[in-house]
């Protein structure tokens, strides 16, 4: 409210939100209407193990571990399963009708496109999100102890796969829009050029009542919406590892070893698909004043008056910025993915140990680790299609 001298130049230092606050126009707020849960999903495992000793100086072991898991449901199905992408909507024809009326320089009347909208579990299809979740995770192990060496020297080594539960992610999953219901602060109608709602008077079209799947693919329309991932699979970690183990004295074992792991499947906490695409932003190194004042122009919205609710999308006008979005109906960066799987990790490390036993019951234990983990478990950019390599937090 207080930027200038137009709405898209720099803010000041400090001070602005003060002055916004003393003219009493907040921009943004919510007031939350909570709805209960009743949620459950099952797991099952079974694991079988067994060393064989070879020789007197050879060790094997062999292990093998089978999971199942159900999904997620709520006993009331009172939750999001989804979000389809090409899903039709109630407002469509008559938005992309008003847009024929006053487009764009960016995009042709013909490719203005409004579709998609949230899924709903339902009494034939109750589950949050799908998993082929029947996995079979085998481990191999073995302790040698070469005689050459003169049998003071231990050589272990082994691999394995560890699979992680999706039901500890499982109230990620859980996603009540519709039947909870947020009323969202409206500041503006139109881009900031006067107020819709003051610190005095919030909600000026009154408190919404939560709808639940009633409205189906409508469902908050000009709004953020997160949904699960709808076809989620178990992250699992392979690790393996190959130690030496040598006795120096009779009170003294030295030991080095190298560890590794390789984990996919991991979880990426928010996938965003409603972002601005990298077409239509600047490329300059420095602050480019003609690209963002032209994304935070006026234009005329074509989904004035045709939003249910309370939000800034119902104006007259808009930023340009909103209908270059995939989902225009919704707000920027407002459609989420909650754990897209795409993630993955390496890890690897030299260890070593030296112990030293004296006597009395002392013991002086030495230990060092060079290790080194990168990860791709995040997006540089909300356009960005693949994940940043990088060296992990």
């Amino acid at each position: 409210w207080t930027n200038g001298p137009s709405g898209t130049s720099a803010a000041a230092p400090l001070g602005q939100e003060l002055a916004a606050f003393l003219l009493g126009l907040p921009t943004s707020g919510s007031y939350d209407l909570n709805t209960a849960a009743t949620a459950q999903s099952k797991y099952f495992a079974l694991f079988l193990q067994d060393d064989f000793r070879v020789k007197s100086n050879l060790t094997l072991n062999f292990g093998i571990r089978f999971e199942h898991e159900t999904p997620t449901t709520e006993r009331y199905n009172r939750s999001v399963n989804g979000f389809n992408p090409s899903a039709a909507i109630p407002i469509a024809a008559a938005a992309m009708a008003a847009y024929a009326l006053h487009p764009i320089a960016q995009i042709p009347v013909s490719q203005f496109n409004v579709a998609g909208g949230l899924t709903f579990a339902s009494a034939s299809n109750p589950s949050i999100y799908q998993t082929p979740s029947k996995i079979f995770s085998p481990r191999f192990g073995f302790a040698w102890t070469p005689h050459f060496l003169d049998s003071k020297t231990v050589i272990r080594g082994g691999i394995g796969i560890f699979v992680y539960p999706i039901g500890i992610d499982g109230g990620l999953a859980l996603n009540q829009s519709g039947f909870s219901q947020t009323t969202q602060f409206q500041a503006t109608n139109n881009n900031y050029l006067s107020p819709a709602s003051t610190l005095s008077n919030p909600f000026p079209n009154r408190i919404q009542a939560p709808v639940g799947s009633a409205l189906g693919a409508g469902t908050f329309l000009g709004q953020s919406i997160p949904f699960f991932n709808p076809n989620v699979r178990n992250p699992y970690s392979v690790r393996w590892d190959l130690g030496i183990q040598r006795q120096l004295s009779p009170n003294m074992v030295l030991e080095i070893a190298y560890i590794g792991n390789h984990s996919v499947h991991l979880p990426v906490a928010s996938t965003q698909l409603n972002a601005i695409p990298q077409a239509y932003l600047s490329k300059s190194p420095a602050r480019d004043q003609t690209t963002i004042s032209l994304l935070g122009s006026s234009v005329t919205n074509p989904f004035a008056g045709l939003l249910p609710g309370s939000t800034s999308l119902n104006g007259s006008t808009v930023a340009l910025q909103q209908l270059l979005l995939p989902f225009p109906q919704f707000a920027a960066n407002g459609v989420t993915e909650q754990q897209n799987g795409a993630g993955s990790s390496y890890y690897e490390s030299l260890n070593a140990r030296l112990e030293k036993r004296f006597s009395g019951g002392l013991s002086l234990i030495t230990n060092f680790v060079w290790s080194s983990l990168i990860d791709r478990v995040a997006y540089l950019n909300a356009y960005d299609t693949t994940l940043e390599k990088r060296a992990s937090a």
